[in-house]
């Protein structure tokens, strides 16, 4: 399965493997990314998914099921003209979409759309909410009525969600929650870094691109290894989370398994060795995800991540219940007087699920809710928030990115993270580029739109008065070029182009009106505008460029969202200069900052 999985991805389309949702919020962060939302991504990474995830490997579906809902929103967005023509509109139905793909995967309709608005969406306005949730809302729906898992008596909406009822937690148990969290900080960091540098191992290396299929043999061989010698191992993940996340009473009425008996033994000896292997469970697992997240095959880390944390939850609450066990009733256990079930191992699951994916991913608010939502215990958030702030806190500490964020960074997307900040004293007039290609206002002829078009791949042109008057009018993109061209194929290639109909020198009939096409409110600021004012205006706007123009309106330069990229690159690297105790000002690093649009055309396309 796992084999078939990456030869059919890997040759038809490239674009399926991983999770897809680093792919998916550069594309809403504004840039566009040939056929990644096409009909053929949707079948193949469908296809590829259900072999990946069929061959036991230690990877989910959750991630790539967002990719695959946006798949779907795209082809919705070409069935109307309204939506297909507007990039705005275009960004709002994939954030809905988003949000529809949280809410398949884990059954939490209310976490997929504070996910979207969280973890994807730069621009995420009320309307765009409302639909959000409304996708979220309908996903739900027609997830109960399938019933994909068959759980009709439970109605629970995915395999491994638990409704808890009533049990509570004790005061002093916040410490080990904490600690959970600053485990699931640590745990999250390390995975982040060495996947970063299995990451460019596997780009860099012959062997690696030359044995690729050999590489998932072999992942393949050692998964189905450990799971046949470990009996924590040897179940489905989403199986294996059902039972972590259940108290032991209600495994032992309804699910009376192998697996029941080795979390809930009462045999001192023997709960002592199965603990063990929950420990071994846990680091195979761990070592397992890393190994296989960046593989070539169609894989997400939310479920793997969700089962290493909840092995590690679940066995720190197994030492704290025998704790309890040894020491009776007295502190810090004074509150357990008169209750038959006092420390539950199922909760420390829940919070362990919870830091570990929040130290790697580096969510909070939208994961507290899915977890919350899992779990149907009002009761539980305060252990939830306790674990993943501290998390994200850790994490933080050893790096500002979460793993998506660091794989847009290795695979060169050029994205901006809403919490990149800039402290260099550098202005607007730093960082434009002064080479820039523009259109005059009635000067140009549908020849040389199209003779423009072919010689430069910029993604749009910025519009001035004449050659002599830079002030800028407008502004029309490739995109809009090529419709309009299409739209006049029928009349002379000479004709001359008007962008505008306001004071056309001559008769109006004599020209192609290409009015339509042009944003006339491009965005514009002064050359001593401070370069972090420019990159809110990034992160805010979701722009890929805007325009540089003295007190008069003359055009001086263009900032294009890579070049933001580029100088933020170059200043990273003048502070680590500084710190290995060399003095070079950050513009002598910016021709050594790469390229990122060079990266990320080494395996693909973008269009920019």
């Amino acid at each position: 399965f796992a084999l078939t999985s990456s030869y059919v991805c890997a040759t038809y389309c490239p674009l399926t493997l991983g999770s897809g949702i680093s792919g998916t919020k550069v594309v809403l962060g504004g840039f566009i990314i040939k056929n990644f939302l096409s009909g053929t991504t949707l079948l193949i990474k469908s296809v590829g998914l259900i072999l990946s995830v069929a061959s036991g490997l230690s990877l989910g579906l959750q991630g790539p099921l967002v990719h695959i809902a946006c798949c779907w929103g795209s082809l919705f967005i070409r069935c109307f003209p309204k939506y297909k023509e507007n990039e705005a509109m275009k960004r709002g139905i994939f954030s809905a979409s988003v949000a529809a793909g949280v809410t398949a995967a884990f059954g939490a309709p209310l976490g997929g759309v504070l996910f979207s608005l969280e973890a994807m969406s730069s621009f995420f306005p009320p309307k765009t909410m409302w639909r959000s949730f409304w996708c979220a809302i309908c996903a739900a729906v027609f997830l109960k009525y399938f019933n994909p898992y068959g759980n009709d008596a439970t109605g629970a909406l995915v395999q491994f969600q638990v409704f808890y009822r009533g049990e509570s937690w004790l005061w002093f148990e916040l410490v080990p929650f904490a600690f959970l969290g600053c485990l699931g900080g640590l745990g999250g960091a390390l995975f982040i870094q060495i996947s970063s540098k299995l990451h460019r191992l596997r780009r860099g290396t012959d062997w690696f691109r030359k044995n690729r299929y050999l590489e998932i043999i072999i992942l393949s061989l050692v998964t189905c290894i450990i799971a046949f010698s470990n009996v924590f191992s040897a179940e489905g993940q989403s199986f294996l989370l059902q039972h972590l996340f259940s108290h032991c009473t209600e495994l032992k009425a309804s699910l009376d398994d192998d697996l029941t008996g080795a979390l809930c033994t009462d045999d001192p000896q023997k709960r002592w060795q199965m603990m063990l292997l929950l420990l071994a469970a846990a680091l195979s697992r761990y070592v397992l995800t890393i190994t296989t997240f960046g593989s070539q095959v169609p894989s997400g880390l939310f479920m793997p991540s969700l089962v290493v944390g909840a092995t590690t939850g679940r066995l720190l609450g197994w030492v704290i219940s025998i704790l309890h066990e040894e020491v009776g009733d007295k502190f810090p256990f004074q509150g357990c007087v008169g209750r038959t079930d006092c420390i539950f191992p199922s909760l420390y699951a829940v919070v362990g699920a919870a830091a570990f994916l929040g130290g790697t991913t580096r969510l909070t608010v939208s994961l507290a809710v899915i977890m919350l939502e899992l779990t149907g215990g009002m009761d539980y958030m305060v252990p939830l928030m306790v674990a993943v702030v501290p998390s994200k806190w850790v994490g933080d500490a050893f790096g500002k990115e979460g793993i998506f964020d660091r794989i847009i960074t290795l695979q060169g997307y050029p994205h901006i993270n809403p919490a990149m900040e800039l402290g260099s004293t550098a202005t607007a007039a730093g960082i434009m580029s002064s080479e820039v290609v523009i259109f005059t206002k009635y000067s140009e002829t549908l020849e040389s739109l199209e003779e423009t078009c072919s010689n430069h791949t910029f993604h749009g042109f910025p519009i001035v008065e004449t050659k002599a008057n830079r002030r800028v009018v407008g502004f029309i993109t490739r995109m809009e070029i090529d419709k309009a061209l299409r739209e006049h194929e029928d009349i002379a290639m000479t004709t001359p182009v008007a962008f505008s109909l306001e004071s056309i020198p001559g008769r109006p009939v004599d020209y192609a009106d290409l009015s339509k096409y042009v944003d006339r409110h491009p965005v514009i600021v002064r050359p001593s505008m401070p370069a972090d004012r420019v990159l809110d205006i990034f992160k805010g706007l979701g722009i890929r460029c805007l325009f540089v123009c003295a007190s008069d309106g003359s055009l001086i330069g263009v900032i294009k969202k890579k070049d933001m990229l580029k100088h933020m690159q170059a200043e990273r690297m003048h502070r680590n200069s500084i710190d290995r105790g060399e003095y070079r000002n950050v513009s002598s690093f910016t021709r050594e900052a790469r390229s990122f649009t060079s990266e990320y055309k080494r395996g693909t396309r973008l269009q920019l």
